[in-house]
């Protein structure tokens, strides 16, 4: 197997499809997944999908997240779901929950959902999230999903803006008996001016977080980020991801005028509506293209192949 694509699968192994770049919130720490049209009503061509997905597949890549935009908006979200899962990779769907009803038909064949809930109150949902944030909608939809089987875990980011809420998020999690994951705050050049929200950190996320919880282990996931494990109330697993903790970093980073506050490191392979490949969040110039409407199989397999050289051009990792 390809050198690239051989590391790319050991440290990582994660592909991250905008299968739309439409969304109906506009949370103000979102890094939109680095696309430059994001919110429009872009929708990735079914064909071009399993090309990708088969290629990935036969690259022996591990997870596949279905992400946007908001990814329910794709008018064939359900047919995505079936073609994600006739592969032996992970499927996860990375979801505001608004929309969740309409992939109840296949969510037997998602093995994760990963569903933000930032807020509580509707009212500073409005103002942090945006104006079609309706924490009623999706409380009923989180509820369906787990009554259908669904494995869910909650996210929220910890901001200033919504600290205030958090512990009524941790009660309501309490109530769902679903994991978690609290994120610090990633900066990328789509979301420079954090400075509005206002960064937490992790020792009071912890301090909350053991309130209710009983922190029991602390593991490093193959991107070399350190998360700490807490045992909820109910049993479940809660994790406190701060990437101060750690990040992978390779020869594509060294060169980076932005590695010293990077947010992510080399954390996971992103494809969008347009066939735009990303290495990196931060930079733009390592984007690689494809025409999704003019590619053959083998093209897309090579091109995840180049694109994994580009993350893993050689055996050097260090974590920072």
């Amino acid at each position: 197997m390809n050198k690239g694509i051989a590391l790319f699968n050991k440290f990582n192994g994660r592909l991250r499809v905008s299968v739309t770049h439409n969304c109906q919130l506009n949370c103000l720490f979102c890094h939109q997944e680095g696309i430059d049209d994001h919110w429009k009503p872009v929708y990735m061509d079914l064909i071009f999908f399993e090309k990708l997905i088969k290629s990935f597949k036969e690259l022996q890549g591990k997870e596949i997240n279905l992400t946007g935009g908001e990814p329910t908006l794709h008018p064939d979200i359900n047919k995505i779901i079936d073609i994600a899962s006739g592969t032996e990779c992970k499927i996860a769907l990375c979801t505001n929950g608004l929309r969740l009803n309409k992939v109840f038909d296949t969510i037997h064949k998602i093995n994760q959902i990963k569903l933000s809930v930032h807020e509580t109150d509707n009212f500073n949902g409005k103002q942090l999230l945006g104006k079609a944030y309706n924490f009623g909608v999706i409380e009923t939809n989180i509820l369906k999903a787990l009554d259908l089987g669904a494995n869910m875990t909650i996210n929220f980011t910890h901001t200033e803006t919504n600290t205030t809420s958090f512990r009524s998020v941790i009660e309501k999690v309490i109530q769902w008996n679903t994991d978690l994951l609290v994120i610090d705050l990633i900066t990328t050049r789509w979301n420079d001016d954090l400075g509005s929200i206002g960064h937490i950190g992790a020792v009071q996320t912890e301090k909350i977080l053991s309130e209710y919880a009983t922190l029991v282990d602390k593991v490093e996931d193959r991107t070399g980020c350190v998360m700490k494990v807490f045992k909820s109330p109910t049993g479940k697993k809660w994790m406190m991801k701060d990437v101060n903790f750690g990040r992978l970093f390779t020869k594509m980073c060294d060169r980076c005028d932005s590695k010293s506050t990077c947010g992510e490191g080399v954390f996971v392979m992103r494809v969008d509506c347009h066939g735009n490949f990303k290495p990196c969040l931060l930079r733009k110039d390592l984007e690689q293209t494809i025409n999704p409407n003019n590619v053959d199989f083998n093209d897309v397999k090579n091109h995840i192949i180049n694109v994994s050289e580009l993350m893993f051009p050689d055996d050097y990792y260090e974590f920072g």
